[in-house]
């Protein structure tokens, strides 16, 4: 921000003409104050002289002490020694005029002058009592040795109450509202200047629709009663509202208010200047600036999902991210504002004798290096002024490197710049002749644009002047500098102090600089100031179908149905602003087909869906053992026969082009049946027969009987009545697959045999012998008792005993198990040999 510099002289004060005061008089200190309101009050006339008075030499080795103070009218008193309109000064190179801020010569001195040392007098500027000095009074010695004598001098000393500094102080507190800060009674402002200040001139960061409450804070250390106000009860009120003070706010919007507090409320997304003018009760007014930031919108452009489209079940990840690792994130979004001015401040002009004022202004921001190298890069200069002679004055611009450029000359002497164009008593604005106090300021600006009127020294018209005093005044205007401002100033640097220098080469008339700018093309700079505010945190919503990340800037989602899914993401900046963005996931159904079957030959898809998304559509085939699946007419065809070469149990896949999913369905393709009789293909009556079918894929098959009776769905075994009998199975095709023929006899056992070596009913035969290995057959004789015994009976008994003998004819009793003993048979048997 641009420091505003003041240089603020004291006027001087009137005196009654009756006043005629020698070096060597009694003091007039504080028990003998100088009468302020009537004979200390005039500036314009001698009425302090040295030991010869108005019409002799001072003397040799003199040594005169004398105090001035003022008293209750008054709060500082002023000295001039000066050489024009009635006013002499001459003090030999080995003398001296010793003037003390205070009322000793143990005082700090102001000046120690003669007239080798200050050829034209000495300025009421430095010869005035300073605000440290709260008496208001000054203290002059002179002392002369005895090597030569002067006429002396006829000089003024007058005292009143001149300008009154202010510290000026602005608070700024947010109300009722979102950004840090808001709704407390701590103030506001951040100081951007050094640590301990207090915190003006600085900013006030907020969220749009916050309302700041401005406060004057000013500090009045002069006014009476004040930590630095007069010891004579001197001097002026400025604290209170109305009667002492005013205050003007003026933002850059063009809003304006007035009181010591005020309410503002931003309206747009970008910064205010806002400057405080406070103006006390003399017309002496002091500016101070700050700024209001507001939040802005930051910039979600890289929060985006990594897949906005997704099929259901499928994930995507979802960025947002503000850290300085992220790759994506939230950024902060810049603005400005435009700063309305570059301004110095109120400068007195007092009447001098070829006294310099001056007041800078120190210029920073633009670009390093940059310096003025075309016309029109210093678009002007703008003096609020008056003063009541023009004839006296000369202007002159100085730029941080030390060249210069010569605004206007009036004074025909030698003064900064030789003979000048002699403006005599024309005025400056609407000047105050009578008094020191502020008149009425008029803008006069000097550029070299074609539009701005010739240079004065080239002549200029006059108006009736707008101030206090009757007479003409300079007509305000823009108007030429007598000296080109690029033939004078190339190369200057634009960052540093630019000074603006007034020459006052004559003790008479007076005047103020109220204010003064400088303007540079926008070209070079337009001026502006640019903020971002910090993204310092940030959060997910929560949300169910977040999977991972929740805490992270980063998040894994999961959506569970179909449809648009919103993830909210929220930060805040520095200012204590939230924000949020909705990333919003398409969820469409994936692809679908039907479940696995089985199937004899070829297998036909139905009811396939495939997702269509921006034109894009349609899948691929494919198999887990691509040398056995084919598909027709082709793999990219949505519902296509399946064929298989050889049986088997396959995975059948199908991908498709948007969700880039694959589901699955398993096909069992199976042929006919191996039908299988376990063991004989003749059994005996009553007995079972077992069989099955031979299946690699688990395949439950039908078998049926004769005509056609359905006997088994599976591996099963059967009795049957005796006789030749058809099985056939059936697989689920419908179709025959395989036929078995099975013989069924009686298997009676037989009640006798004859082993007489006829060969016909020779032994004790029975089929179960020879269907079955595991044959029990046990013979018992009438008394019980075994005949004969054997585990593995093949049908070869002919009526012998154990031991090989024949038994005797008669009847006999047998038992007889067989199939793992699950089966028994018991009866007689006869033995006859005929």
């Amino acid at each position: 921000m641009k420091q505003l510099f003041s240089l603020l002289t004291i006027s001087l004060f009137g005196f009654s003409a009756h006043a005629q005061i020698l070096v060597s008089d009694p003091d007039r200190g504080v028990s003998n104050p100088c009468d302020c309101a009537t004979s200390f009050l005039d500036n314009s006339t001698p009425n302090f002289y040295d030991t010869g008075g108005s019409g002799s030499n001072y003397g040799n080795n003199e040594n005169e002490v004398i105090t001035f103070c003022p008293d209750a009218g008054g709060s500082k008193i002023t000295l001039f020694f000066g050489t024009n309109a009635g006013f002499t000064w001459d003090v030999d190179a080995t003398d001296f005029v010793n003037v003390y801020d205070g009322t000793t010569t143990a005082s700090p001195l102001l000046v120690s002058a003669n007239s080798s040392t200050h050829p034209s007098g000495i300025s009421a500027g430095v010869t005035t009592a300073s605000w440290a000095n709260t008496s208001g009074c000054l203290t002059v010695e002179f002392i002369s040795d005895g090597a030569g004598t002067g006429t002396g001098w006829e000089a003024n000393v007058s005292c009143g109450t001149p300008w009154q500094p202010m510290e000026l102080h602005c608070g700024a507190y947010i109300g009722a509202g979102e950004a840090n800060g808001a709704g407390d009674i701590i103030d506001d402002m951040t100081n951007r200047l050094i640590t301990g200040a207090l915190p003006d001139s600085g900013y006030v960061n907020v969220c749009l629709g916050d309302s700041i409450m401005f406060v004057n804070k000013t500090v009045y250390p002069y006014e009476p009663g004040g930590s630095m106000g007069a010891d004579a009860g001197g001097g002026y009120n400025q604290s209170v509202y109305g009667t002492g003070h005013t205050t003007e706010w003026e933002f850059s919007d063009g809003t304006t208010m007035t009181g010591d507090t005020i309410w503002f409320t931003p309206t747009s997304r970008n910064g205010y200047f806002v400057l405080m003018r406070v103006t006390d009760s003399q017309t002496q007014f002091d500016i101070l600036t700050s700024k209001i930031r507001v939040s802005t919108i930051p910039s979600f452009a890289t929060c985006e999902a990594a897949e906005p489209n997704i099929c259901l079940g499928q994930y995507s990840e979802l960025v947002g991210g503000i850290t300085p690792g992220d790759t994506a994130g939230v950024d902060a979004v810049s603005s400005g504002f435009t700063i309305p001015g570059i301004f110095g401040n109120q400068l007195f002009l007092p009447d001098g004798s070829g006294q310099n004022y001056q007041t800078d202004i120190l210029i920073s921001g633009f670009p390093a290096g940059s310096t003025l190298q075309n016309a029109g890069d210093l678009v002007e200069l703008c003096i609020s002024m008056e003063h009541s002679f023009l004839g006296d004055l000369e202007m002159m611009l100085q730029c941080p490197n030390g060249q210069d450029v010569v605004i206007f000359n009036s004074y025909t002497g030698n003064g900064l710049v030789a003979g000048g164009f002699g403006g005599g008593g024309t005025y400056l604005g609407g000047a105050n002749d009578s008094g020191s106090s502020l008149g009425v300021c008029e803008e006069y600006c000097f550029s070299e644009d074609g539009s701005a009127l010739p240079a004065w020294v080239n002549g200029y018209n006059t108006v009736a002047a707008s101030g206090p005093s009757t007479g003409s005044m300079v007509e305000p205007g823009t108007y030429n500098p007598e000296e080109s401002f690029l033939s004078a100033l190339a190369g200057c640097p634009i960052n540093g102090n630019w000074t603006l220098v007034v020459r006052d080469n004559l003790g008479i008339d007076d005047g103020w600089i109220c204010s003064w700018g400088i303007t540079f093309a926008a070209n070079l700079n337009p001026n502006n100031e640019t903020y971002a505010p910090t993204i310092v945190d940030e959060m997910w919503q929560p949300d169910p179908t977040i999977l991972w990340g929740e805490t992270d800037t980063a998040i894994i989602v999961v959506p569970t149905s179909i449809g648009t899914h919103g993830y909210t993401f929220q930060v805040e900046d520095n200012y204590g602003c939230s924000y949020d963005t909705t990333i919003t996931v398409e969820v469409i159904q994936g692809p679908t087909i039907i479940p696995g079957d089985t199937t004899c030959t070829t297998f036909q898809f139905s009811n396939t869906y495939v997702p269509s998304q921006g034109g894009v559509s349609g899948g691929t085939w494919f198999s887990s053992d691509p040398s056995v699946i084919s598909f027709s007419p082709n793999n990219t065809f949505i519902n296509p026969n399946v064929s298989a070469s050889q049986d088997g149990e396959y995975t059948i896949y199908f991908n498709d082009n948007v969700c880039n999913d694959t589901v699955s369905a398993t096909i069992t393709f199976i042929s006919e049946p191996v039908a299988i009789l376990y063991g004989e293909d003749t059994i005996c009556q009553n007995d079972t027969a077992q069989f099955y079918t031979y299946s690699n894929w688990g395949e439950n098959y039908k078998w049926f009987g004769p005509s056609g009776t359905l006997i088994s769905t599976d591996t099963a075994a059967q009795s049957f009545d005796p006789g030749i009998h058809t099985l056939v199975a059936l697989n689920s095709c419908g179709s025959d697959s395989a036929f078995i023929n099975l013989v069924v006899e009686s298997c009676a056992v037989p009640n006798v045999i004859t082993p007489n070596g006829d060969n016909v009913n020779e032994t004790f035969y029975t089929r179960y012998a020879e269907v079955y290995d595991d044959v029990i057959l046990i013979i018992y004789n009438r008394w019980g008792r075994v005949v004969y015994k054997t585990e593995t009976y093949d049908n070869t008994w002919a009526g012998e005993k154990r031991n090989g003998k024949p038994v005797s004819d008669g009847v006999y009793y047998y038992v007889m198990k067989w199939d793992g003993g699950s089966k028994d048979e018991a009866g007689t048997i006869t033995v006859f040999v005929e």
